[in-house]
Formats: C-alpha cells, structure tokens, sequence
C-alpha cells in the first residue's frame, strides 16, 4: 500500500509539474530573431520562463540576463572574454535608472506600444495563434506586429520604412532545458555594480566603468 500511495504521490507531483508550464518543469523558450535595422543585419536570442530572462547578441557586452526578485529586478550582464560577470541588484538599477519593465523583458516588445495598436486580423505561426496588430508610434511611424498571444513573444514586427526601418523576424521558437540555456556565473569572477567605483585599480572595473560612460554620453 505505502508503495502504491508513492507511486500516486508521485503521478500527480508530476502532472502538476507538467500542467504548470515550462517554468515548474525545468523548461524555458527559446526564440532566435534575426534583426535588421540601419546597422545591418544581427541575431538576437531570447530565453524566457516565468522569473528569468537571457538576451544573447554578438556583442558580448549585450549577453545579459535578468531576475525577477521579490524587491525588483536583477541583471547579470556576462563577459566571456573577460571571464567575468556585472551582477546589479534591484535598488542599484533603480539608483542608475536604468530598471526595466518586466513585461517589456520577457516580450521584447513595450507593452506600451503594443497598446497602441488595433489588431488587424489573426494568424499563426510555429503552431501558436497569434494576432497581427498595425498602427504608427509617436513619431508617426507606422508598425507592424505579429504578435503570439498564448506565449507573449513577437513573430515579427517592423517600424518605420526605408533607411531607417527596424524589423525583427523569430526564425525560431523551441522549449529548452532551462538549467542547460540559461548561462551560469560559476567559472566567472563575479563584480557588484555598486562597488565598481571603488575598484580604481582593477582593470576590468575601469574598463566597464569607461564603456558604461561612454554608452551614457552617446544617448
């Protein structure tokens, strides 16, 4: 009998799991954009599940990944060259100004914009339903968005036109072992934000400290 009621125990331990989604079951997305825009054309990967998010771009100082914590969000911003990781709790990007919004993270897109917008039919692509929405931003430029509804993630977008146009098209859409997608700082020297500015003497903090003004002034 003890056997039987472990055995069920453990059935519906499982089943939970499953019917939690990705996130419970150890499971994340995984979606592979390819962006154009005035610079040329770049891949953008996103892994995704309930409290973590990770953006993988050529440049390594745009590997970054974010946390949802109980006091706001965490960013781990990764150097593999460097062997090193910028980890920056809720309160110093809060300080910096630099806290993102959650919904923006885990859907590339602002929710602010997609608000905006009317849909303008359905449609479905890698076997989600989505819905395609149309409209122009503040600037009077018109968007188009394919947006995949059950998941929260754009099957592409574009804004503007021309020259200056920015499109974004997911190439592909997967779930993946979460602890296998998501980068890990073990093997890195991890650095706190917040005490960069007293680390004059090691290298790489003058270095990051120098590209974090340079990225300031340039915006």
């Amino acid at each position: 009998m003890r056997a039987l009621h472990h055995a069920a125990v453990s059935a519906l331990l499982l089943q939970s799991l499953l019917l939690a989604g990705p996130s419970l079951a150890g499971e994340a997305w995984q979606a592979e954009y390819e962006i154009r825009d005035r610079d040329g054309r770049h891949a953008l990967t996103v892994v995704r599940d309930e409290r973590r998010v990770e953006y993988r771009e050529g440049d390594p100082a745009m590997h970054r990944q974010w946390r949802l914590r109980e006091d706001g969000i965490e960013r781990i911003e990764f150097f593999p060259a460097s062997r090193a990781a910028v980890v920056a709790s809720p309160g110093e990007l809060r300080t910096l100004g630099e806290e993102p919004a959650w919904a923006t993270l885990t859907g590339i897109v602002p929710a602010s914009l997609r608000e905006g917008l009317k849909p303008a039919g359905r449609l479905e692509r890698f076997a989600q339903p989505g819905t395609r929405l149309a409209g122009h931003d503040a600037q009077g430029r018109k968007i188009v968005l394919e947006w995949l509804d059950g998941i929260g993630l754009p099957a592409s977008g574009r804004i503007g036109e021309g020259h200056d146009r920015y499109q974004l098209t997911l190439r592909s859409l997967r779930r993946v072992d979460a602890g296998e997608n998501f980068t890990a700082t073990s093997g890195l020297r991890s650095y706190d934000r917040a005490d960069l500015g007293d680390m004059a003497l090691d290298p790489f903090a003058r270095e990051y400290l120098a590209r974090a003004g340079a990225s300031r002034h340039a915006h």
